[in-house]
């Protein structure tokens, strides 16, 4: 698992912007999940994938498409 934080500060690092996040008080809810992740063993043997790219892999990717 990884933070939101986490994955802005690496979104950060690897398109060379800053990147300001500010939390709207109407949207935050009082039942939040403080932590959510998931396995994707289950799919990756389903689909049967070679390899599974990282988060910065994935990201790298996004960032240049």
């Amino acid at each position: 698992a990884c933070s939101l934080r986490e994955v802005l500060d690496l979104c950060q690092r690897l398109s060379g912007h800053n990147i300001a996040v500010r939390t709207h008080p109407a949207f935050v809810r009082a039942n939040e999940v403080p932590m959510l992740w998931g396995d994707d063993s289950r799919l990756r043997q389903l689909i049967e994938l070679p390899f599974a790219p990282t988060l910065e892999e994935t990201l790298v990717w996004m960032l240049n498409t």
